[in-house]
């Protein structure tokens, strides 16, 4: 199953969106909020996880994630002499 291009496809871009969300996420909590020209929340203080773009990146990479493992799920409880797949 593993051998399938579209499951390592969606495999490779779970981890890719996984990857650069903890690499903003640690680009982000590396600057000083005072002089980060990407955010400016009038004087509050909010975690990185509290921002709506970072949890939507989040969220985009589990669904993805999830429906990469359900696909290898269901692909293996299949007879491979039966797919429409291959």
């Amino acid at each position: 199953m593993w051998g399938l291009r579209s499951v390592n496809d969606h495999r490779t871009d779970a981890s890719v969106q996984k990857a650069y969300g903890d690499a903003s996420v640690a680009a982000a909590n590396a600057r000083n909020p005072q002089t980060s020209s990407l955010v400016q929340l009038e004087s509050i203080e909010r975690p990185v996880w509290g921002l709506r773009s970072v949890n939507d990146h989040r969220t985009d990479a589990s669904v993805q994630k999830a429906y990469g493992d359900a696909s290898v799920a269901a692909a293996n409880a299949r007879n491979p002499q039966t797919s429409s797949l291959v």
